[in-house]
Protein backbone atom coordinates (compact mmCIF):
# COMPACT_ATOMS: atom_id res chain seq x y z
CA UNK A 1 0.00 0.00 0.00
CA UNK A 2 1.35 3.49 -0.99
CA UNK A 3 0.30 7.23 -0.05
CA UNK A 4 0.94 9.65 -2.20
CA UNK A 5 0.91 13.46 -1.30
CA UNK A 6 -0.05 15.96 -3.42
CA UNK A 7 2.37 18.64 -3.36
CA UNK A 8 0.00 21.59 -2.40
CA UNK A 9 2.20 25.35 -3.66
CA UNK A 10 4.65 27.43 -1.74
CA UNK A 11 3.86 27.14 1.86
CA UNK A 12 4.70 23.49 1.93
CA UNK A 13 7.78 24.02 4.44
CA UNK A 14 5.40 25.47 7.14
CA UNK A 15 2.83 22.68 6.69
CA UNK A 16 4.67 20.34 8.42
CA UNK A 17 8.09 17.84 8.49
CA UNK A 18 7.49 15.52 6.12
CA UNK A 19 10.42 13.92 6.76
CA UNK A 20 9.15 12.68 10.53
CA UNK A 21 6.20 10.42 8.55
CA UNK A 22 7.42 6.83 9.82
CA UNK A 23 6.71 5.21 6.69
CA UNK A 24 8.36 5.56 3.39
CA UNK A 25 6.37 9.00 1.63
CA UNK A 26 5.62 9.64 -2.41
CA UNK A 27 5.09 13.15 -2.75
CA UNK A 28 3.32 13.86 -6.70
CA UNK A 29 4.39 17.60 -7.69
CA UNK A 30 2.76 19.80 -10.53
CA UNK A 31 5.42 20.81 -12.93
CA UNK A 32 3.49 23.12 -14.18
CA UNK A 33 4.02 25.63 -11.04
CA UNK A 34 6.76 27.89 -11.08
CA UNK A 35 8.80 26.04 -8.31
CA UNK A 36 8.18 23.10 -9.21
CA UNK A 37 12.10 21.94 -9.44
CA UNK A 38 12.39 23.62 -5.95
CA UNK A 39 9.89 21.76 -4.56
CA UNK A 40 11.32 18.14 -5.58
CA UNK A 41 14.16 19.17 -4.33
CA UNK A 42 12.99 19.56 -0.79
CA UNK A 43 10.96 16.72 -1.08
CA UNK A 44 14.05 14.41 -1.78
CA UNK A 45 16.42 16.46 0.34
CA UNK A 46 14.01 15.27 3.27
CA UNK A 47 13.71 11.44 2.07
CA UNK A 48 10.48 11.57 0.42
CA UNK A 49 10.53 10.04 -3.66
CA UNK A 50 8.68 12.72 -6.22
CA UNK A 51 6.59 11.95 -9.00
CA UNK A 52 5.98 15.05 -11.41
CA UNK A 53 2.29 15.75 -12.29
CA UNK A 54 2.49 16.53 -16.53
CA UNK A 55 -0.36 19.13 -17.45
CA UNK A 56 -1.51 17.03 -20.43
CA UNK A 57 -4.17 19.34 -22.13
CA UNK A 58 -7.84 17.76 -21.82
CA UNK A 59 -8.27 15.53 -24.99
CA UNK A 60 -4.66 15.26 -25.53
CA UNK A 61 -2.74 14.11 -28.62
CA UNK A 62 0.40 12.10 -29.42
CA UNK A 63 1.70 15.34 -30.74
CA UNK A 64 0.47 17.22 -27.20
CA UNK A 65 2.64 14.75 -25.15
CA UNK A 66 5.77 14.94 -27.14
CA UNK A 67 5.98 18.75 -26.85
CA UNK A 68 4.89 18.58 -23.12
CA UNK A 69 7.06 15.79 -21.99
CA UNK A 70 10.21 17.43 -23.91
CA UNK A 71 9.21 20.57 -21.75
CA UNK A 72 9.69 19.38 -18.72
CA UNK A 73 12.67 16.75 -19.75
CA UNK A 74 14.46 18.43 -17.04
CA UNK A 75 12.73 17.75 -14.37
CA UNK A 76 12.10 13.88 -15.40
CA UNK A 77 15.38 12.84 -14.53
CA UNK A 78 14.27 13.95 -10.70
CA UNK A 79 11.61 11.62 -10.47
CA UNK A 80 10.36 8.11 -10.02
CA UNK A 81 7.13 8.37 -12.48
CA UNK A 82 4.83 10.95 -13.61
CA UNK A 83 1.01 11.48 -12.86
CA UNK A 84 -1.64 11.94 -15.57
CA UNK A 85 -4.49 14.79 -13.95
CA UNK A 86 -7.84 13.32 -13.86
CA UNK A 87 -8.99 15.74 -15.93
CA UNK A 88 -6.96 14.62 -18.97
CA UNK A 89 -9.08 12.13 -19.70
CA UNK A 90 -5.93 9.46 -20.17
CA UNK A 91 -8.12 6.49 -20.03
CA UNK A 92 -9.42 6.96 -23.17
CA UNK A 93 -6.50 8.54 -24.87
CA UNK A 94 -5.68 6.13 -27.90
CA UNK A 95 -2.75 7.50 -29.38
CA UNK A 96 -1.63 9.60 -26.74
CA UNK A 97 -1.93 6.94 -23.89
CA UNK A 98 0.92 4.82 -26.25
CA UNK A 99 3.05 7.71 -27.15
CA UNK A 100 3.20 8.36 -23.18
CA UNK A 101 3.99 4.77 -22.62
CA UNK A 102 6.84 5.10 -25.32
CA UNK A 103 8.67 7.79 -23.66
CA UNK A 104 7.96 6.58 -20.29
CA UNK A 105 9.86 3.31 -21.54
CA UNK A 106 12.51 5.14 -23.03
CA UNK A 107 13.02 7.43 -19.77
CA UNK A 108 12.61 4.49 -17.75
CA UNK A 109 9.88 5.75 -15.92
CA UNK A 110 6.42 4.26 -13.77
CA UNK A 111 2.73 5.92 -14.49
CA UNK A 112 0.09 6.46 -12.59
CA UNK A 113 -2.89 7.51 -13.25
CA UNK A 114 -6.83 7.86 -12.20
CA UNK A 115 -8.94 4.71 -13.33
CA UNK A 116 -11.90 5.16 -15.55
CA UNK A 117 -14.17 3.19 -17.75
CA UNK A 118 -11.86 0.01 -18.94
CA UNK A 119 -8.35 1.55 -17.77
CA UNK A 120 -7.43 1.35 -21.67
CA UNK A 121 -4.58 4.01 -21.16
CA UNK A 122 -3.12 1.98 -17.84
CA UNK A 123 -3.53 -1.53 -20.21
CA UNK A 124 -1.74 0.29 -22.97
CA UNK A 125 1.21 1.33 -20.93
CA UNK A 126 1.26 -2.03 -19.02
CA UNK A 127 1.76 -4.02 -22.37
CA UNK A 128 4.24 -1.91 -23.50
CA UNK A 129 6.21 -2.76 -20.67
CA UNK A 130 5.69 0.64 -18.30
CA UNK A 131 5.30 -0.20 -14.49
CA UNK A 132 2.24 0.94 -13.81
CA UNK A 133 -0.59 1.79 -11.44
CA UNK A 134 -3.94 3.20 -10.87
CA UNK A 135 -5.27 5.54 -7.80
CA UNK A 136 -7.93 3.31 -6.16
CA UNK A 137 -8.52 6.54 -3.21
CA UNK A 138 -8.43 10.10 -2.59
CA UNK A 139 -8.56 10.96 1.26
CA UNK A 140 -9.37 14.38 1.46
CA UNK A 141 -10.42 15.97 -2.10
CA UNK A 142 -12.93 18.09 -0.28
CA UNK A 143 -10.58 18.86 2.66
CA UNK A 144 -12.01 15.79 5.04
CA UNK A 145 -11.29 15.84 8.74
CA UNK A 146 -8.51 13.61 10.29
CA UNK A 147 -11.31 11.31 11.22
CA UNK A 148 -13.22 11.08 8.08
CA UNK A 149 -9.01 10.23 6.70
CA UNK A 150 -8.43 7.83 9.34
CA UNK A 151 -11.68 5.86 8.15
CA UNK A 152 -10.73 5.88 4.08
CA UNK A 153 -7.47 4.80 5.11
CA UNK A 154 -8.73 1.70 6.94
CA UNK A 155 -10.63 0.26 3.98
CA UNK A 156 -7.98 1.36 1.59
CA UNK A 157 -6.08 -1.19 3.68
CA UNK A 158 -8.78 -3.50 3.95
CA UNK A 159 -8.11 -3.39 -0.18
CA UNK A 160 -4.59 -3.77 0.45
CA UNK A 161 -4.75 -6.96 2.13
CA UNK A 162 -6.85 -8.20 -0.65
CA UNK A 163 -4.61 -6.76 -3.75
CA UNK A 164 -1.45 -6.03 -3.38
CA UNK A 165 -0.25 -2.32 -4.88
CA UNK A 166 -3.28 -0.22 -3.54
CA UNK A 167 -2.43 3.74 -3.72
CA UNK A 168 -4.16 6.60 -1.90
CA UNK A 169 -4.05 10.12 -2.29
CA UNK A 170 -3.48 12.80 0.53
CA UNK A 171 -2.83 16.13 0.14
CA UNK A 172 0.21 18.27 2.17
CA UNK A 173 -2.14 20.09 4.36
CA UNK A 174 -1.64 19.83 8.36
CA UNK A 175 -5.09 17.71 8.82
CA UNK A 176 -3.99 15.08 6.32
CA UNK A 177 -0.62 15.00 7.81
CA UNK A 178 -1.82 14.55 11.12
CA UNK A 179 -4.46 11.70 10.48
CA UNK A 180 -1.52 9.72 8.30
CA UNK A 181 0.90 10.01 11.26
CA UNK A 182 -2.08 8.70 13.95
CA UNK A 183 -3.56 6.31 11.62
CA UNK A 184 0.21 4.84 10.21
CA UNK A 185 0.95 4.42 14.51
CA UNK A 186 -2.22 2.19 14.62
CA UNK A 187 -2.93 -1.38 14.53
CA UNK A 188 -5.07 -1.15 11.32
CA UNK A 189 -1.67 0.37 9.70
CA UNK A 190 0.38 -2.62 11.22
CA UNK A 191 -1.74 -5.26 8.78
CA UNK A 192 -0.14 -3.64 5.13
CA UNK A 193 3.07 -3.05 4.14
CA UNK A 194 3.48 0.97 3.97
CA UNK A 195 6.02 1.02 0.67
CA UNK A 196 6.66 3.90 -1.81
CA UNK A 197 5.32 4.04 -4.90
CA UNK A 198 8.10 2.70 -6.48
CA UNK A 199 8.31 -0.22 -5.09
CA UNK A 200 4.53 -0.84 -6.18
CA UNK A 201 5.42 -0.14 -9.28
CA UNK A 202 8.46 -2.61 -9.26
CA UNK A 203 5.87 -5.23 -7.99
CA UNK A 204 3.72 -4.83 -11.52
CA UNK A 205 6.83 -5.35 -13.61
Amino acid sequence: MAVVLLDTGPGREEVGDVALMPFPLSVAVDASQPDAEAAIDYYRANNAEVILVVPFPPGVTATDVDVTMQAYDALLDKVVAVMVPESVGFQNAGDAAAQLATVLGEKGLGLLSYPAGLNTGHKTAVSEGVPATLVFRDLDPEGQSPDVIRRFLDNVAFRARNEEGTVALARVRPDSLQALLEWSLGNRAQTVNLAPLSALLIEQM
